[in-house]
């Protein structure tokens, strides 16, 4: 959105107007948005092209069966001197185990929120009172501190 970079307004099922919003400029052809973490391709009501790559690591759906797929999915775009020829849309597998192995061997913090956001694609972010919980358990907050404090 023009003044916003966080919500649901651009989902797949959301109403025209906000994808309306998304060019404003009635020259351009077409825009490419990201955030949503899940493939589109719309259009605005002046017949713009609005497309969404996906995610690499962090693909999102909202039916429930199509959220079970974790595959990486990425958007090719082939533009020539004639303007866009075409664009395709790919999933390819994803290795949740070897990035979770990856993220706990390098001491990442929140691993265990980040293998449920991996496996079940639903993420944590917006949970304030589990990450007050967590973040105080951990002492998530004075590393952070200290961490800053370390900074040159």
């Amino acid at each position: 959105m023009p003044n916003k970079n966080f919500g649901h307004e651009l989902l797949a099922t959301a109403d025209q107007k906000n994808f309306d919003q998304i060019v404003t400029d009635p020259t351009v052809d077409a825009a490419l948005f990201a955030h949503i973490h899940m493939p589109l391709w719309r259009y605005t009501s002046s017949g713009q092209l609005v497309l969404n790559p996906g995610s690499v690591g962090q693909t999102w759906f909202t039916r429930p069966h199509f959220l079970r797929n974790r595959d990486a999915s990425y958007l090719l775009l082939t533009i020539s001197e004639k303007g866009i020829i075409d664009f395709d849309f790919r999933r390819i597998p994803f290795d949740i185990e070897k990035e979770l192995a990856f993220a706990s061997a390098n001491g990442y913090p929140y691993v265990d929120l980040y293998q449920k956001l991996l496996t079940t694609g639903y993420a944590s972010t917006h949970d304030q009172a589990l990450l007050a919980k967590v973040n105080q358990e951990r002492g998530y907050k004075e590393l952070a501190a200290e961490f800053v404090h370390s900074l040159p």
